[in-house]
């Protein structure tokens, strides 16, 4: 087979971040399982929220890092929040727009992610800030 691709991540720019932390752990992973003989792990079956283009802000990256929030994290609680609707808008408004947050319930966290949609370009979203809550929560019927 051909040569693999380089874990992401540019060390000569500084540490790397959580997203890409991960993306090298699974890269790594998947060369030492064709070294060693074991079976290559298959990648995750698609999610509906793969293909939604989340835009975040260098700047914005180590505090994501900090709170331990992936990217994948976000796609998917403004995914969710645009199937729903179940989303909050906010006063402020940008120059794309206006600025929503929303919120996703995991098991044992909940993700909040302030963002607006870009005009002109289809599921293309800023991410303004994120955060969690590391909690359990539970709805009530």
């Amino acid at each position: 087979g051909g040569a693999s691709p380089a874990p992401t991540g540019d060390l000569a720019g500084g540490v790397p971040s959580l997203q890409q932390r991960r993306e090298n752990a699974l890269e790594t992973k998947r060369r030492l399982a064709r070294l060693y003989g074991d079976a290559v792990p298959t990648p995750p079956e698609p999610r509906p929220w793969d293909d939604l283009r989340a835009d975040i802000p260098d700047a914005l990256r180590p505090e994501l890092d900090s709170r331990l929030i992936l990217d994948e994290d976000i796609r998917e609680t403004i995914w969710t929040a645009e199937q729903s609707g179940e989303k909050f808008r906010l006063e402020s408004e940008n120059a794309d727009g206006a600025v929503f947050q929303a919120c996703l319930v995991k098991p044992v966290v909940v993700y909040w992610v302030r963002y607006c949609k870009k005009t002109r370009a289809g599921d293309a979203y800023d991410v303004l800030d994120a955060y969690s809550h590391r909690m359990h929560f539970s709805r009530e019927g």
